[in-house]
């Protein structure tokens, strides 16, 4: 059994390395048209190809949309929103925060109900017991705040990590940062490697409920001036009934969720 962890363990790790590298090239993507000089930060070699798009800053959050590719499974075109925000709170304050299945849950969004850690797949700590690196199956269960519209339910992939990102500042010189990543894929029951090794069950929708989608969600935490810069990038689809049109016309909200988090933070 130990050796069917240890395996799983190494192949999730090398399934999702690449999704933390390209989730963190997306985090710093400059936005065309962007007008804030606050941000101007990025990876060397991405500002020449950015799909995003500016829209506003907004309570000091610079919101950006993308829109991508219709989803060949269902169809479907859900838009993706991302926040960047200077937030004067340590990186792993924010990391702790963050975790999807925590107390801090609930205050950061209304609309969260329950979750549970379905199977924690791996965590690693360093000596000092601090989290370095960790994947878990987590399933989180949301009202919509519509009469009639049934609860959705988010069953996913969430692999958090510790790592250092090289920054080219605008007079060309690079610097490293610390940083953390949070990124959250939704599960299929498809017989793919994470999905066989949870309990089948798992997969079953409960009576009033519908399985909505999460693809490339997370946070990138980085240290910046005695604070944090915090990139939030979220593409989530509520599925059911509800057609695409209508999530994308809100979808420009869900960065705001980084002022819940400061707001959340200065009160602790």
């Amino acid at each position: 059994m130990a050796d069917e962890d240890m395996n799983l363990t190494e192949q999730i790790k090398q399934l999702t390395d690449s999704t933390i590298e390209s989730f963190i090239t997306e985090a710093f993507k400059v936005s065309e048209k962007s007008t804030s000089q606050m941000y101007q930060i990025h990876l060397d070699g991405v500002h020449q190809q950015s799909k995003w798009q500016f829209k506003s800053i907004t309570s000091d959050v610079e919101i950006s949309l993308k829109c991508p590719e219709t989803s060949k499974e269902s169809n479907r075109q859900i838009w993706g929103a991302r926040g960047k925000k200077f937030i004067q709170h340590t990186p792993k304050s924010i990391f702790d925060t963050v975790k999807s299945v925590t107390d801090h849950t609930p205050h950061l969004d209304p609309l969260f109900k329950n979750g549970k850690v379905v199977k924690t797949i791996f965590s690693e700590q360093n000596e000092i017991g601090e989290e370095i690196d960790a994947a878990e199956v987590s399933l989180l269960r949301y009202t919509m705040g519509i009469p009639l519209v049934s609860d959705r339910v988010f069953l996913y992939l969430e692999r958090r990590k510790k790592v250092q990102v090289q920054i080219l500042a605008e007079d060309g010189s690079i610097s490293t940062k610390n940083a953390y990543v949070v990124v959250l894929n939704s599960l299929e029951d498809d017989g793919s490697l994470v999905s066989t090794s949870i309990p089948k069950e798992t997969f079953i929708v409960e009576n009033g409920t519908v399985h909505g989608k999460l693809y490339d969600t997370g946070y990138l935490i980085m240290e910046h001036n005695n604070g944090s810069f915090v990139s939030y990038v979220v593409q989530a689809d509520p599925c059911g009934w509800l057609p695409p049109f209508i999530i994308n016309m809100f979808c420009h909200e869900q960065p705001m969720v980084l002022n819940t988090l400061e707001k959340y933070l200065n009160q602790q």
